[in-house]
């Protein structure tokens, strides 16, 4: 599947998931219109913006950081692209209220004082 390109890996996922060009729309709120994604699946367009592939890796429950690589689109060499860092922990950050995100991000900022030291 690593060969597939961003058209064809979309369609996929789509396909995977049993849903219609028009669900997709339904689900993503009305943000990606049924005709974007059909130019899209079909190579038309190539290099969607960030955002775009947000909302489809929310509606497909898919990895961002994929996505991304498959849009083109670079990524620091260091940065985790596996599902298990895109993909449980950004959806699980959206559903916090802003006192456990200050909480996750102190966290965060404490981890890496500490890689640093050491």
């Amino acid at each position: 599947m690593s060969e597939l390109s961003l058209g064809s890996y979309l369609s996929f996922l789509r396909t995977t998931k049993e849903m219609s060009l028009r669900e997709v729309e339904r689900e993503s709120g009305g943000k990606i219109r049924s005709g974007y994604l059909s130019r899209l699946e079909r190579g038309e367009i190539q290099r969607p913006s960030p955002r775009i592939l947000w909302l489809l890796g929310e509606v497909y429950d898919a990895d961002y950081g994929e996505l991304l690589h498959r849009a083109g689109y670079d990524l620091p060499s260091h940065v985790e692209t596996t599902p298990e860092f895109y993909g449980i922990p950004l959806k699980t950050l959206g559903k916090l209220d802003e006192a456990e995100r200050q909480m996750v991000r102190q966290f965060v900022e404490m981890l890496a004082r500490n890689h640093r030291k050491g």
